[in-house]
């Protein structure tokens, strides 16, 4: 049972962390 919410945490944080380098790739444009 919790292995599926370290899974799940696990996710959530590959998302956010591809959000953040898509977020400095296209501020170190300018």
């Amino acid at each position: 049972m919790e292995q599926d919410q370290i899974k799940e945490d696990n996710e959530i944080d590959e998302k956010i962390i591809e959000e953040n380098n898509s977020a400095i790739k296209s501020f170190s444009k300018d």
